[in-house]
């Protein structure tokens, strides 16, 4: 449906369907406050679907977006595995630290806290590692053959 033909009605419907009240969407369209003619207004066949019809499109609008963020904020199993990679490059110095236009710009710091951390418990939680516990003997003391479990990468 186009807009409405009275100025005055669409601008109240598009308050309305905005989630703005009744009596104030009335009052900003231009109509005289104190009266109760907004809800009478509100049930008129026109006004009441071109209200439904710009809260439909709203909705869209708002679901298309978050679809959008959603597609661009999750980060995916490979993401995580070249990001972890990548810090383990730079942790032996295998990978240049480059400036935002690519130029080398000296040493890397290596910060395993900041780096690993994040990214390897992410990668945890998303099952791309397979970890054995270490054998325990005696007080909870691992053994010296297993004082490490074994960690194997998901595919």
């Amino acid at each position: 449906m186009a807009a409405l033909s009275n100025p005055r009605r669409e601008k109240f419907a598009q308050a309305v369907a905005a989630g703005m009240r009744v009596e104030d969407a009335y009052v900003a369209a231009g109509y005289a406050a104190g009266t109760r003619n907004g809800y009478r207004l509100r049930q008129r066949d026109e006004v009441r679907t071109r209200i439904d019809e710009l809260t439909e499109v709203a909705a869209k609008k708002a679901v298309d977006t978050i679809a959008e963020a959603a597609v661009k904020a999750v980060a995916t199993r490979e993401w995580v595995r070249e990001k972890l990679v990548s810090n383990v490059e730079r942790s032996m110095q295998a990978e240049p630290v480059r400036d935002a236009k690519g130029n080398v710009t000296g040493t890397y710091r290596y910060q395993a806290k900041s780096q690993i951390g994040p990214s390897s418990s992410s990668a945890r939680n998303w099952g791309c590692f397979e970890t054995t516990s270490p054998t325990v003997r005696g007080r909870g003391k691992p053994s010296s053959s297993s004082s490490m479990a074994a960690t194997n990468w998901c595919r």
